[in-house]
């Protein structure tokens, strides 16, 4: 199992996986908010944010299968790729709109993924 981590104060901090084996760091801005990728409990890799000691999950495109953040900078705008159910790769800006932006996709995604009728937004 391979996971990303933060150094932090001489000591490695364990950032977890949205459920999967493993999880990539690829970037981290200046209020120590990372991002990467993670392989979910269904075996697909999936963006994530990790702020305040939790992975969050950024989600795909509409009918994506698969993503990656790859940057953040200071006003909190994530870039990366999300790949559609034909292979095609996207570039994907995720910009926070609000505080609870992330909180209310979190809570979204976890009732869609509670509900198999309804579709996941990007």
């Amino acid at each position: 199992m391979e996971q990303a981590f933060l150094w932090r104060n001489r000591k490695t901090v364990d950032l977890g996986t949205l459920g999967g084996n493993h999880s990539s760091a690829f970037a981290i801005n200046e209020r120590g908010q990372i991002v990467g990728a993670s392989e979910t409990k269904t075996g697909k890799e999936q963006a994530f944010l990790w702020q305040n000691g939790r992975m969050i999950d950024l989600g795909t495109l509409l009918d994506g299968t698969e993503s990656k953040a790859t940057a953040i900078n200071e006003h909190n705008q994530i870039i990366g790729t999300s790949t559609t159910r034909t292979g095609k790769a996207h570039t994907v800006l995720w910009t926070p709109r609000s505080a609870g932006w992330l909180e209310r996709k979190r809570r979204r995604y976890q009732r869609e993924r509670r509900d198999p009728n309804l579709r996941p937004r990007a």
